[in-house]
C-alpha cells in the first residue's frame, strides 16, 4: 500500500498544502514542535478515524472557529486500485469520512489501508495500560481479518449504550436492575461473541509470527521470550456461540451492582489482555525501558509480517520521530528489516544524518527529503 498525494488544511497547525510522496523512502525533518508528527498522526486518522497518539482525541483535531479542517489522499494498493480518502469538518463541527466520493463508515474504512506505526510511545505496548495492548490488537486484527471492524464497532456501540444507561442509572440513584438495562446486557452478550471468538481463533497465529519476529531481533541478548493471551477466565473454557452468549449474559446479570456503582462494564472481551514474559518474568512490570522498547519493535514487526503474508499487500510504513525512539543498534535492526520488504516508508526526526545515508541504499527505492517548519512542509 502506497500513498501518492497528500491534501491537508487545518489539521492542528498544518498549513493547507498538498504534497506528491515518493514511492519509497519518505524523511520529514525538523525542529521539535513544527509539525512533523503531526502529518502522520493526519494520515492515520484519515486512513483509521482516530490517532495513533495517546490522549489525542477528535477535539484536538479540529481547528479553531473559522477555519476549515480537511485530510485527502491518494492511496494505491500492490493490484493497483486506488482509494481516495477524504476527512473534513462539515457546518456541525463533526468530522466525515469518505471513501471515493461515498460516504462510508469507520468500520469500512478502516480496512482499506492496512498502517504500522513506530512512534516513542510505544514502550507503552509492553509496559503501559491494558488499553494501550487492546488497541494495538484490534488495529493489527483489522488490518488482517475481514470484517473484523465491523464486528468491533457492533461490540462497542453496544458497550457504550450499556455503559451510558449505567451511568444515568448512577446517576438517578436507581439502583436496580430494568428492563432496559436487561435489553442492553442481552445486545453486548449477543455482539460480544463474534469478538471473543475471532480473537481466540486468530491467537495462536499471532503467537506463531511474534516468535518468528522476536527470535532475530533479540538476536545476541539470549532471554526465553514468551507471549499470551489473558481472557476473562469464567468464560475461557466456553466451547461454542449459545454456551457464551448465555454464560456472558448471566456473568453482566449477577455483576450489575458492581457496575451500576462504577457506571461501566467490568466484564467482557474489552478487558482482555495479552503479555509477554521474559526468562519468566512479567514484561509489563519487569522489562527494561531497552527490552520494553525491543519487545515493542517485534510487536509492530509482526503486525507488518502477518499483514505482508496473510494480504499479500505491503502496509504503510510511518515512523515517528526515528532519532529518539532507538538506540544505534535497534534502529539498524529496523532498517535491515524496512530493507527486507520493498514498502513506502514516511519517517519524522529532528536529524536527517540518522538515516539519510541509510535510506539512501537501493534497499529502499527513491529517497524524497522534505523539512517541516511551522506548519509548513517543503521538499529539498
Amino acid at each position: 500500500m502506497k500513498i501518492e498525494r497528500i491534501h491537508i488544511s487545518g489539521f492542528k497547525n498544518l498549513e493547507d498544502q498538498v504534497l506528491e510522496m515518493g514511492s519509497g523512502f519518505n524523511g520529514f525533518w525538523g525542529e521539535n514542535g513544527m509539525g512533523k508528527s503531526n502529518l502522520l498522526e493526519a494520515l492515520f486518522v484519515l486512513a483509521k478515524g482516530k490517532s495513533f497518539r495517546p490522549y489525542s482525541s477528535r477535539n484536538d483535531w479540529i481547528p479553531e472557529s473559522g477555519k476549515d479542517l480537511f485530510v485527502e489522499a491518494r492511496f494505491r494498493d500492490s493490484f493497483n486500485l486506488e482509494y481516495d480518502l477524504r476527512m473534513h469538518k462539515r457546518e456541525s463541527g463533526r468530522i466525515q469520512w469518505s471513501m471515493n466520493g461515498k460516504t462510508c463508515k469507520l468500520s469500512e474504512l478502516s480496512e482499506k489501508v492496512p498502517l504500522v506505526v513506530f512512534s516513542p510511545d510505544d514502550h507503552s505496548l509492553v509496559r503501559g495500560s491494558p488499553d494501550y495492548r487492546r488497541e494495538y490488537l484490534d488495529s493489527l486484527l483489522t488490518d488482517v481479518c475481514p470484517g473484523y471492524a465491523e464486528i468491533l464497532s457492533r461490540f462497542e456501540k453496544s458497550l457504550k449504550s450499556r455503559n451510558k444507561l449505567l451511568k444515568a442509572l448512577q446517576k438517578s440513584e436507581r439502583f436496580e436492575y430494568t428492563t432496559e438495562l436487561d435489553t442492553w446486557t442481552r445486545s453486548l452478550a449477543q455482539e460480544a461473541w463474534g469478538l471473543w471468538s475471532l480473537r481466540r481463533e486468530l491467537w495462536p497465529k499471532f503467537s506463531q509470527y511474534f516468535q518468528s519476529v522476536v527470535i532475530p531481533l533479540f538476536e545476541g541478548l539470549n532471554p526465553s521470550i514468551q507471549i499470551y493471551y489473558e481472557f476473562d477466565e469464567s468464560l475461557e473454557k466456553v466451547v461454542d456461540e449459545t454456551e457464551f452468549k448465555n454464560k456472558y449474559y448471566h456473568i453482566l446479570k449477577d455483576n450489575f451492582r458492581v457496575d451500576l456503582a462504577t457506571g461501566w462494564t467490568h466484564k467482557g472481551p474489552h478487558r482482555d489482555d495479552f503479555k509477554v514474559e521474559i526468562s519468566g518474568l512479567d514484561a509489563r512490570s519487569k522489562s527494561s525501558q531497552g527490552q520494553a522498547r525491543l519487545l515493542a519493535l517485534s510487536l509492530r514487526w509482526t503486525h507488518a509480517l502477518w499483514v505482508a503474508e496473510e494480504r499479500q499487500e505491503i502496509p504503510l510504513f510511518l515512523i515517528d520521530d526515528f532519532s529518539n525512539e532507538l538506540d544505534i543498534l535497534r534502529r539498524k535492526k529496523l532498517l535491515d528489516l524496512l530493507g527486507q520488504i520493498s514498502g513506502q516508508i514516511l519517517v519524522t526526526g529532528t536529524d536527517s544524518s540518522t538515516i539519510s545515508e541509510a535510506a539512501k541504499r537501493a534497499d529502499f527505492g527513491d529517497y524524497s527529503a522534505f523539512e517541516v517548519a511551522r506548519g509548513k512542509i517543503l521538499k529539498i
